[in-house]
């Protein structure tokens, strides 16, 4: 027979235990659409020439990311924009994304939920200040604002 303060030792441990699991897994970083900063085209690109008040460094560096495919990127994009498809992000967010003081997602329109999906994994990854275009690039063309077509430029 196993004495009594044994048993009650091997119980605690395992309560400690399943506390310790439990805290571990809630320090994991998630997202709900919550988390989302949507922009209309207007205010993205106020928000992109704002220069941070006094203390501010100059003016920030803006990214306009496209999750998309590179053969949607090809055919029409954001000008400027820089194409880093969904899958790639958890590999190349950090490096790619590296000095930006703003991150504006978008994807095809409403109905894609692309750019959500990506705002929220770039959220989960830390990149700070990310937002997220509503109506995507049919609202930035509605709104007469500039595309690119073809391959970017390297």
């Amino acid at each position: 027979m196993i004495p009594r303060s044994t048993t009650v030792a091997w119980r605690c441990a395992a309560v400690v235990s399943v506390a310790l699991v439990g805290v571990g897994v809630g320090c994991a970083r998630k997202t709900s659409d919550r988390n989302l900063r949507w922009v209309t085209p207007t205010q993205a690109l106020e928000e992109s020439t704002r220069s941070g008040g006094l203390l501010a460094r100059g003016t920030q560096r803006v990214v306009w990311l496209d999750p998309r495919q590179p053969s949607e990127f090809e055919a029409e994009r954001i000008a400027g924009a820089i194409n880093l498809p969904f899958q790639e992000m958890p590999d190349h967010a950090r490096s790619r994304l590296a000095g930006a003081d703003l991150v504006v997602v978008y994807g095809t329109d409403h109905a894609d939920p692309i750019a959500a999906s990506a705002s929220k994994r770039l959220v989960e990854l830390g990149v700070r200040n990310v937002q997220t275009l509503q109506g995507g690039l049919r609202a930035w063309k509605r709104d007469g604002q500039p595309i690119e077509k073809g391959a970017a430029a390297k």
